[in-house]
C-alpha cells in the first residue's frame, strides 16, 4: 500500500496496489478521492483514502521505530522523515512555514 504526498489536495494519498484490502494501519481517518498517479504499471487511475498532511504527519512521527519493518517502504520511509522533520522544529533547528495556494 504506498503513500504518498499529493501537493495538489495538499494531502498525503494511499491506496491499495495489490488488491488485498486495507492493512490495519490504513484504518485511518481521510477520504475517500480517485486520482490520476503514475504507477510501477503506468499512468493510471487509482481509488484511494487522502489524509490531511498535518494529520498524517503526526500519526507517522508517533509510529515506534520497532514497528517500522512491519510497514510498507513508504509508510515508513514518511515516519523516519516526519520524526526528522518535527524534532528539527522541537530543538527549534527550522522554523516551518505553511502557505495556501491558489488563495
Amino acid at each position: 500500500m504506498p503513500l504518498l504526498f499529493v501537493p495538489a489536495i495538499e494531502a498525503m494519498f494511499y491506496w491499495d496496489a495489490s488488491g488485498g484490502g486495507a492493512p490495519a494501519w490504513a484504518e485511518a481517518p481521510g477520504t475517500r478521492q480517485r486520482l490520476e498517479l503514475v504507477t510501477p504499471e503506468g499512468r493510471r487511475e487509482v481509488d484511494g483514502v487522502a489524509w490531511p498532511a498535518l494529520d498524517c504527519a503526526q500519526w507517522l512521527a508517533l509510529q515506534p521505530a520497532a514497528a517500522l519493518s512491519t510497514l510498507p517502504a513508504s509508510v515508513a520511509g514518511w515516519a523516519v522523515a516526519s520524526k526528522l522533520a518535527l524534532g528539527l522544529v522541537a530543538r527549534e533547528r527550522i522554523v516551518p512555514t505553511l502557505a495556501h495556494a491558489g488563495g
